[in-house]
């Protein structure tokens, strides 16, 4: 329903690290109307990845935040004192373990993570949801079969647009 595309829409975000204004504020280009071409739709699709994070930005939010430096000393902790370690960090020994391979992954992902592939994978991404966008909006212009979808359209890009300001 509308909430699962609601919270599929700010996962979307938050991946691409898409401005969330910007974002709220053109998604009323896509009209019920669907260009059979599709060009209106990749027009969006274009628009919202300008909208988007750099790939530094995103890789930067992406990084472990736990210092390396930190994990490997509560590990030395957790061998020879692990009780301390839970006591004081409320983790175990595990947690740390995870961390640090959360850095080793991160380390290697970064070396792969260029613009290119991040425009991409933010294409990707943004088509998927805008494909769940466009079906939504196709029920709404099925549910007033007969009605005048300019009209209709008109009316929901005007509360869009005062809920967007």
């Amino acid at each position: 329903g509308d909430v699962e595309l609601f919270k599929s829409l700010l996962a979307t975000m938050d991946n691409t690290g898409a401005d969330f204004t910007n974002t709220f504020r053109n998604l009323k280009l896509m009209t019920l109307t669907e260009d059979p071409h599709g060009r209106g739709d990749q027009a969006l699709v274009e628009y919202l990845l300008t909208q988007t994070s750099s790939s530094e930005v995103q890789m930067s939010k992406m990084c472990p935040k736990v210092p390396v430096r930190q994990l490997k000393m509560l590990l030395s902790l957790a061998d020879q004192q692990p009780e301390m370690l839970v006591s004081l960090t409320g983790k175990d020994v595990s947690f740390v373990r995870e961390e640090l391979a959360k850095h080793e992954r991160w380390k290697e992902e970064s070396k792969q993570y260029t613009p290119e592939r991040k425009r991409q994978t933010d294409t990707e991404t943004w088509n998927t949801w805008l494909s769940l966008y466009r079906a939504r909006l196709d029920r709404l212009a099925a549910q007033h079969a007969g009605a005048d979808l300019a009209e209709l359209d008109q009316r929901r890009r005007a509360l869009m647009d005062a809920t967007n300001p």
